[in-house]
C-alpha cells in the first residue's frame, strides 16, 4: 500500500510539473505573440505615418506650384484677351472704310517698301482686292514699267496667309522678278503695325485703363 501511495504521489508530482511547464510555455508563447503583434502594430503605425507625411508634403508642393502658376496663367489669359479685343476693334474699323480709304492705307504701306522694291520689276498678286486698283497703287509708287503682271493670289497661298493672319487679309502681295523679295501690302499688316505702335493707347481706350478681372 505504501508503494501504491508513493506511485500516486509521483504521478501527481509529474502531472503538476508538466502542467506548470505547459502553463509556462503557453504564457511565454502569449508574451512572444503579443510582442510580435506589438511590433507589427508599431511598424504599421510607422509606415502609415511615413506615408501620411509623404503625401502631405506632395500635396503641399502641388498646392504651392498651382498657386504660383495661377497668377501667371491669369496674366497670359489677360494679355491674350487684350490682344484679341484690340485686333477685333481695329478690324471692325477697317471693314467699315470705303474701298478708296483702304486703297490710301495700302498705298501708304507700299510707300514704306519703296526703297526695297524701286529697282525691281514685280508681280502683283491680289487678295480679295480689285486688280485695277492694285495696279494703280503700285504704278503710283513704283511706276508702270516695274509691273510685270497682276493676278489673283492662288487659293493655296491665300489659305496660308489666312492661317498666319486670322485678322483681316485684304490687299495684294508683291514678288520681285528674281523671287528674292516678297512684300505683303495687306490690311492685316496695317493692323499689326497699328497694334505694335499703339497697343497701350488702344487698350486704354477699349478697357478704360483697366483690363477685365
Amino acid at each position: 500500500m505504501a508503494e501504491l501511495r508513493s506511485t500516486d504521489i509521483l504521478d501527481k508530482e509529474i502531472q503538476e510539473d508538466a502542467r506548470k511547464k505547459a502553463e509556462k510555455i503557453v504564457k511565454n508563447s502569449q508574451i512572444e505573440s503579443q510582442n510580435i503583434l506589438d511590433g507589427v502594430d508599431s511598424k504599421l503605425k510607422t509606415a502609415r505615418e511615413e506615408k501620411e507625411k509623404f503625401y502631405a508634403e506632395k500635396i503641399a508642393r502641388f498646392e504651392k506650384d498651382t498657386n504660383a502658376a495661377l497668377p501667371l496663367e491669369k496674366q497670359r489669359f489677360l494679355v491674350s484677351f487684350e490682344d484679341e479685343q484690340v485686333t477685333q476693334g481695329i478690324k471692325k474699323y477697317l471693314e467699315k472704310l470705303s474701298i478708296e480709304k483702304k486703297a490710301e492705307l495700302l498705298k501708304s504701306l507700299l510707300q514704306k517698301y519703296k526703297p526695297t522694291l524701286e529697282n525691281h520689276k514685280v508681280y502683283i498678286f491680289t487678295v480679295d482686292f480689285e486688280k485695277k486698283l492694285a495696279e494703280k497703287i503700285v504704278e503710283d509708287i513704283l511706276g508702270s514699267k516695274n509691273i510685270i503682271s497682276c493676278n489673283e493670289l492662288s487659293d493655296f497661298e491665300k489659305h496660308i496667309l489666312t492661317e498666319e493672319n486670322a485678322n483681316f487679309v485684304q490687299g495684294f502681295v508683291l514678288k520681285s522678278e528674281n523671287s528674292l523679295i516678297t512684300c505683303r501690302v495687306l490690311l492685316s499688316e496695317i493692323i499689326n503695325k497699328i497694334k505694335d505702335e499703339n497697343s497701350f493707347e488702344l487698350a486704354q481706350t477699349l478697357f478704360g485703363g483697366r483690363l477685365p478681372q
